[in-house]
């Protein structure tokens, strides 16, 4: 694909002696992290496949990473990483001879009959938020795995809305998430639900043949 700014974070870490499919991580996250690492290869290899038709060019933005402690004799970092800043992708998708910016933050969940929000954080919504003020494209992408064997069963395009709402429903925010919260949010959507808007992802669809799908189809959920 290019440049690629998450290898370079890697390459980074390599070099200075820290395994960076260690950092931050716990044993006992094993099975759901395969399963993210897993989305986010999927991710990465439709993203290739999308500049090399020249239709988007998408980077993975790289994972903040926080130094705790450099060893000056031996050069050797010991570091964790950081809370998110940005959300996990940002590109740029080919439309009618102009550029038209896309952001989106990819979740992968085992719950089998809602779609959770809460795993975005407040900061990363608001800005989301903010960014589809702009006009950008903002949206959730949600993979929906098998609770045993964490097999993928299908992805979802959950779009922001310039209010914050995801996929019309109503979520906690940075700003007024307390207001949210007292008028009773609701935090997912279900997979019925999901399914009768047409949010799934086609089987011979890309995440953004289901955007430029959804946003013909369903414009109400982008505004």
């Amino acid at each position: 694909m290019g440049f690629d700014p998450e290898e370079i974070n890697r390459a980074f870490l390599r070099r200075n002696g820290i395994d960076p499919d260690a950092v931050g991580k716990s044993q006992s996250a094993g099975a759901a992290q395969k399963a993210g690492g897993r989305f986010e290869s999927d991710i990465c290899a439709e993203n290739a496949a999308l500049e090399a038709a020249r239709r988007a060019i998408v980077f993975k933005v790289p994972t903040p990473v926080r130094i705790h402690k450099v060893n000056k004799r031996t050069g050797r970092l010991t570091a964790s990483k950081a809370p998110a800043v940005w959300v996990d992708y940002s590109g740029t998708v080919y439309l009618d001879g102009f550029g038209q910016s896309v952001h989106f933050e990819a979740k992968s969940s085992t719950i089998q009959t809602r779609i959770p929000f809460a795993q975005i954080a407040d900061h990363q919504l608001e800005k989301l938020r903010r960014a589809t003020e702009f006009g950008a494209w903002c949206f959730l992408l949600a993979r929906r795995c098998d609770e045993q064997t964490k097999r993928p069963l299908a992805d979802y395009v959950l779009p922001v809305a310039s209010d914050g709402r995801i996929a019309n429903h109503a979520h906690k925010r940075a700003l007024d998430g307390a207001a949210e919260h007292a008028r009773g949010v609701r935090e997912s959507v279900a997979v019925p639900t999901a399914e009768k808007l047409g949010l799934v992802v086609g089987v011979d669809e890309t995440w953004l043949d289901a955007v430029m799908r959804l946003r013909s189809a369903q414009p109400r959920l982008w505004i």
